[in-house]
């Protein structure tokens, strides 16, 4: 499931799940005080809070790149 696909041109309504998405990776950096840092490979976010809050509060819109991991439904 990818929102680009030239079958569902409309954004998505609701925020998508970053936890199954291919471009979310945790990673462990000491500015977050020991916690993990959610990041995403397309946006190049890293933060506490998940990467599609960080979209939705800059841009106005849902995150346009999720990409379902191979395996998930």
């Amino acid at each position: 499931m990818n929102y680009t696909d030239a079958d569902n041109p409309k954004p998505p309504t609701r925020p998508p799940n970053c936890l199954k998405c291919t471009h979310f990776k945790i990673s462990f950096d000491k500015r977050f005080h020991g916690n993990a840092a959610r990041e995403c490979t397309v946006f190049g976010l890293r933060s506490e809070d998940l990467p599609t809050h960080a979209v939705f509060r800059a841009t106005g819109a849902h995150c346009p790149t999720f990409s379902l991991k191979e395996g998930l439904r």
